[in-house]
């Protein structure tokens, strides 16, 4: 193997665990996310847009205090912390965005399940990959 093949190898096995832990956070917050759309949107009568914004608020909110906590391991506090926060809540609502062109794309050519699997891969390498360079960079989970 050449020494660039070995080194790419090295930093990808060292995402596997962060990586995984990341995705156990994305199932929970997605899970968060679909409960709370639907108490308010079903049961408490809220709009469409106004409860899929909350759910979303809350979901991120979520996301990113799992992710700092367990999946980076970040230690950041005070100020610091809340511009991460704000950083994390970008990367969440361009994911968001882009789950979202991903699925209505995507349904025009496969079956709508089909449509939501690839949507949620889209969003997750986008925001792995956003969370662990433009947020969490350098945590002690980042290694």
């Amino acid at each position: 193997m050449t020494e660039a093949g070995s080194g790419l190898r090295t930093r990808l096995a060292a995402h596997g665990p962060r990586a995984f832990r990341f995705a156990l956070v994305g199932i929970a917050n997605t899970a968060i996310d679909m409960a709370l759309f639907a108490a308010l949107f079903y049961w408490v009568g809220w709009g469409l847009l106004p409860a899929h914004i909350a759910a979303f608020l809350v979901a991120a909110t979520n996301s990113y205090l799992m992710n700092k906590a367990w999946t980076f391991a970040d230690g950041t506090r005070g100020r610091a912390a809340w511009i991460k926060g704000i950083r994390y809540v970008a990367v969440a609502t361009v994911g968001l965005g882009l789950s979202s062109l991903t699925i209505w794309l995507a349904a025009f050519v496969v079956p709508v399940m089909v449509a939501k699997v690839l949507a949620i891969v889209a969003s997750f390498a986008w925001n792995y990959a956003a969370s662990a360079t433009l947020v969490f960079r350098g945590g002690a989970g980042s290694r």
